[in-house]
């Protein structure tokens, strides 16, 4: 099956309007792009700023567009030959709107084309000494004796291609204790309490507070056959002290993978999850903000041991500080 992508171009005020009239008209399968959600999310969520892609807000500075698809084929053809009409009736019934130029691009591509092109860009590849990261539509032709993390790419931070991920994942390969035990602060998509547990971890704890992040992690276990020996809990560990299960003495390793703002804040809560001679893993550090984030650490009890960098972005090795 082929389909149709006709972009409208408008303007934010606009948005709201056009798409109840494309609804009515019964082109309801559309998208929208707009700059100014873009930016109101990123105000409200600022713990995403250190992974913004530049390149993305540049492409999408000043945009504000609806994104219809429809099939190639009759009822698709009347909507486009109906269109035109239709956006010169709302712009003449709503004159207190500015609609912007409504102009209207259209493009073709096949189906298949569409849902899985994006699968191009995601190969296996390895991560470290002992690991291998593969998309759950190849085979792990290459893997030897590493253990294979099976990762949907859709899941967010779940690809484990981002360096802060991987960063994450080779200090964890290097510091988990056989049969250790295992808690994620901001687990996302699960990936490095899946891998633990692929690594000989005898249990992980995810906690996140983002509810949906606990279903894309129970997800990724159930992916990777470890639901067995993880939980993932929706919470805030730093107010809620009852929400962690934490073992006898304290876990073996602790990771956080999220920004600089956030590890900063958890860094006082670390050592009292974290066993006396225990490894806590944080990454997600860009380089301009390293030395604030080791002050917050040595602050809070915990002696630096190690620092990895990669492209920019570095990851933290350190323990309590016992002196």
């Amino acid at each position: 099956m082929n389909y149709i992508e006709i972009r409208i171009e408008t303007t934010p005020e606009g948005i709201e309007p056009l798409g109840d009239r494309l609804t009515m008209i019964g082109a309801d399968a559309f998208s929208v792009q707009d700059e100014t959600d873009m930016l109101s999310f990123l105000d409200n969520n600022r713990k995403y700023w250190d992974y913004i892609d530049e390149n993305l807000l540049t492409n999408m500075k000043g945009v504000s567009r609806i994104v219809i698809y429809v099939c190639d084929d009759e009822a698709g053809h009347t909507l486009l030959d109906i269109l035109p009409g239709e956006l010169a009736e709302l712009r003449a019934a709503r004159p207190d709107v500015d609609f912007g130029t409504l102009n209207t691009v259209c493009s073709m591509a096949d189906d298949d084309e569409w849902l899985n092109s994006w699968r191009k860009y995601y190969k296996p590849f390895a991560v470290g000494d002992r690991i291998y990261i593969c998309p759950e539509w190849e085979e792990p032709v290459d893997a030897g004796d590493r253990v294979v993390y099976v990762s949907e790419p859709g899941l967010a931070f779940g690809s484990g291609i981002h360096e802060t991920t991987r960063l994450c994942m080779e200090l964890l390969e290097k510091n988990l204790p056989e049969n250790g035990t295992v808690l994620d602060m901001g687990c996302g998509s699960g990936i490095l309490a899946v891998v633990a547990l692929l690594l000989g971890a005898k249990s992980a704890f995810g906690v996140d507070v983002d509810d949906k992040a606990v279903s894309a992690s129970e997800h990724n276990a159930a992916l990777n056959n470890v639901t067995d020996r993880c939980t993932f809990v929706c919470g805030d560990l730093t107010s809620d002290v009852e929400l962690v299960k934490t073992p006898e003495g304290g876990f073996d390793v602790v990771c956080a993978n999220i920004v600089a703002d956030v590890l900063i804040f958890l860094a006082p809560y670390v050592c009292g999850y974290l066993k006396e001679d225990g490894a806590f893993l944080a990454s997600g550090i860009i380089d301009t903000r390293l030395t604030e984030v080791c002050d917050a650490f040595e602050n809070a009890g915990l002696r630096i041991a190690s620092i990895r960098r990669e492209n920019g972005w570095c990851a933290v090795l350190a323990h309590r500080n016992l002196d």
